[in-house]
């Protein structure tokens, strides 16, 4: 049974690390389509149609699906100022406090925006300018960006908790470069 929750866990670790990957990609996509965007108004006096809107949406898919992932690979921004001057036991304490509020925080957004999500797929809903660019897709991404972000939550306190059920943490590559530095 144990050997099965590891697997899961890490395939979901594995996917919130691809996700983040194709958060990564997004950026790509945002230079391709502003850059020309930006050279044919300043040029030409001619705006894309729908490049905006569209930028909008992958600037959506950069932050939400790099939520994850960042997580994951212990990325996102600490205050480790308390934690680094506790006893052992405290720091550990506390770290678990963190990511229980964390979870707690992020469950109620996957709440909040899967409902939200869902109602705007519904509804089709739609920006309203020229073009009407659906909105529907950027709420789905962020609902699942937070689902994937709680989930990673759990797996992190799992890993605290009970780390003979958790997969192996996901290492951040400059962190070899910096160990074999010292």
């Amino acid at each position: 049974m144990r050997a099965r929750v590891r697997t899961l866990l890490d395939y979901i670790e594995r996917l919130n690390l691809f996700a983040g990957s194709l958060a990564g990609a997004c950026v790509i996509l945002f230079i391709l389509t502003i850059i020309p965007d930006a050279l044919t108004r300043s040029l030409f006096s001619y705006a894309f149609q729908g490049v905006s809107e569209f930028n909008i949406l992958t600037l959506v898919v950069l932050v939400f699906l790099g939520l994850a992932s960042a997580q994951c690979r212990k990325e996102n921004f600490q205050v480790r100022i308390l934690i680094d001057h506790a006893p052992v036991f405290l720091a550990r304490a506390i770290g678990i406090f963190a990511l229980v509020v964390q979870a707690l925080i992020s469950g109620l957004f996957v709440y909040l925006t899967t409902g939200r999500a869902i109602m705007s797929y519904q509804t089709g809903e739609a920006t309203f300018s020229i073009i009407a660019f659906p909105v529907w897709p950027a709420r789905i991404v962020i609902a699942v960006g937070f689902w994937m972000l709680t989930i990673q939550l759990l797996i992190d306190i799992v890993r605290i908790l009970a780390p003979a059920w958790a997969p192996e943490p996901k290492r951040n590559p400059d962190e070899d470069v910096l160990a074999s530095e010292i």
